[in-house]
């Protein structure tokens, strides 16, 4: 599994320190831990294991000695050929004999396992709260499907049941599927039920018939610590859209996606939600997004569509590029653009936080587009922006030059964000919707506006923003650029300022910084507060706020140990 860099383990050692082990991981801002899949450890294998016992599995298809002939458990010296309940190519679209008990565990050595069903169980899961199942890979062995020349071939890797975890395994065949598609032989996982876990293994590269490497079907699932690459062509002058995870297409609620690296997809990094679910009581729901490392996809690192109550924290998402004809490329051309956001898409999501992530290096920060329910449904789309870092994006002609931006929406709010860039602007809303955009700290070169009040839907507030430099602004539907003192006389920007933000090379304030102590509270921390339980009044590092008698402008406050970051650490591994 990778090494943590950048801000994903800056993020993990200021919280709980290099090192550490899973059972003292912590969540990130804003996010419940969940109450099963990080910490379970599975019961110690028989030693020595010299014959068949209850409750524990040996497979090793590798074998001279394997056989599933009045071999139901396997052990070393015998192993088992096949997955408990005979599950494999030839048995032709079987389901499982027996689902597993609970405390069993299955250790699975050698492969690869081919499978190539259209529809059924692979394995099915008994466990319980307590005594949970462990399905286990030992040396990574490969679960694949068969190539895509072969007729029939489905190719997916479905489980089911309760309380279950799926760890150690390699989900397809390697790097030979991007350089030969007819001998590739990917393999999606679905994983239906619930309390099911996949954690610590690695899906792709797939060719990219199916719409992601992982997909989740039930609820309370949690997808931790995997690497989760190449699906689909991301090189691609056509958007191909398989993504690396597809959450939450229907009424699935309460599932965890933390610590994986996700990189290199055909489509976005992760889609949750779906189009065209005009009952809302259907969308997904309670999901929690963070401490991923997202890049060098596609399209965006997550994108969220109908569906509610969505934490997104945490996470460092970038670099992305631009790409034309498969290659990098400093403008879009025929090419397709990649951005490091989060968007919304039409009907609109509802309670969409994105907290304290870094977003860098690519083409737009953040979007919120249509992100409201239409008639006769209930008015929702509420989307909350808090605390992120946004720098150096740059411009590729299609993505209008802002770091943040989107239209048509119900109600939008930007707070406390630092929002830094040498060429683009800053934020550019249009079309309806109520925008609060406040407490953000925006610096950018050039002459494109730095932040755009719009006048044609309700009544908007900004204020106490700063502006890096001398502030550009837009009042309105008027093109022209005014000054902040003019903006004030609109009643609008009343407490905010404009100058050097005095800030050290890691975008955080210095102690002589105007920033600092120059923010209000806004009134989003108690509306998190209350609806989730969490308080969230802190900064990007977890810094509680306020530091002294105000709040700090952006995304950082100005913490005891001074102005700057402890570097990232070194050797760390996240498990």
């Amino acid at each position: 599994m990778r090494k943590a860099t950048g801000f994903v383990a800056l993020t993990i050692a200021v919280l709980f320190g290099a090192g550490t082990s899973a059972s003292a991981w912590t969540p990130p801002i804003g996010i419940p831990a969940p109450p099963f899949g990080i910490n379970e450890v599975a019961p110690a294998v028989p030693s020595p294991w010299t014959g068949a016992v209850t409750g524990f599995y040996y497979v090793d298809n590798t074998s001279g000695a394997a056989t599933d002939t009045a071999n139901p458990n396997g052990w070393p010296a015998k192993p088992r050929m096949t997955f408990p309940g005979n599950i494999n190519v030839s048995c032709g679209g079987c389901n499982p004999e027996n689902a597993l008990a609970p405390d069993s565990v299955v250790e699975v050595h050698g492969g690869p396992y081919v499978f190539n069903f259209a529809g059924p169980t692979a394995v099915a899961f008994a466990g319980t709260a307590g005594h949970p199942v462990f399905f286990r890979g030992v040396g990574s062995p490969s679960i694949r499907g068969l190539p895509w020349n072969s007729v029939g071939s489905d190719r997916q890797f479905k489980v089911d049941g309760s309380y279950y975890i799926i760890e150690g395994f390699t989900f397809g065949t390697g790097a030979q599927a991007l350089a030969n598609p007819a001998i590739d032989a990917d393999m999606r996982v679905t994983l239906s039920g619930d309390h099911a876990v996949l954690r610590n293994n690695n899906l792709g590269p797939a060719y990219g018939q199916y719409s992601s490497l992982i997909d989740g079907l039930g609820s309370y699932l949690v997808i931790y610590n995997n690497e989760i690459h190449h699906a689909g062509n991301y090189t691609s002058a056509i958007d191909n859209k398989f993504h690396g995870l597809q959450m939450g297409s229907g009424g699935n609620s309460y599932i965890w996606i933390l610590n994986n690296h996700i990189h290199h997809n055909g489509g976005q990094g992760m889609q949750v939600g779906a189009d065209f679910i005009s009952d809302q009581s259907q969308w997904a729901h309670h999901i929690y997004i963070g401490f991923n490392h997202i890049h060098e996809d596609m399209d965006a690192a997550v994108s969220t569509k109908q569906v509610r109550d969505v934490i997104i924290s945490q996470n460092d998402m970038g670099p992305y590029y631009t790409f034309a004809n498969g290659v990098y490329s400093g403008s879009s051309q025929t090419g397709h653009t990649a951005t490091p956001t989060v968007t919304t898409s039409s009907f609109g999501g509802h309670n969409i936080w994105r907290l304290f992530n870094y977003i860098h290096d690519g083409t737009l920060g953040m979007r919120a587009s249509g992100n409201h329910t239409d008639s006769p449904q209930t008015p929702a789309g509420d989307w909350y922006a808090i605390g992120n870092v946004v720098v150096n994006m740059t411009a590729d002609g299609t993505t209008g030059g802002y770091l943040v931006a989107g239209q048509q929406n119900y109600r939008v709010y930007l707070v406390d964000n630092t929002l830094i860039t040498g060429s683009l602007g800053g934020v550019l809303w249009d079309g309806s919707g109520y925008y609060e955009v406040t407490g953000n700290l925006i610096k950018t070169a050039g002459g494109l506006p730095m932040n755009h009040v719009p006048t044609n839907w309700g009544t908007n507030k900004f204020d106490y923003n700063f502006y890096d430099g001398t502030a550009r602004l837009l009042y309105g539907a008027d093109a022209a650029i005014i000054s902040l003192t003019t903006m004030q006389s609109h009643t609008q920007e009343v407490h905010s300022k404009q100058g050097s933000a005095l800030l050290d090379a890691n975008y955080r304030p210095t102690s002589a910084s105007p920033i600092l102590k120059s923010n209000a509270r806004s009134a989003v921390y108690d509306t998190f507060l209350s609806l989730y339980g969490i308080d969230i009044a802190k900064d990007i590092v977890g810094t509680p706020r306020p530091q002294g008698a105000a709040w700090a402008i952006g995304a950082y406050e100005l913490s005891a140990g001074g102005g700057s970051p402890p570097l990232a650490p070194t050797g760390l591994i996240v498990r």
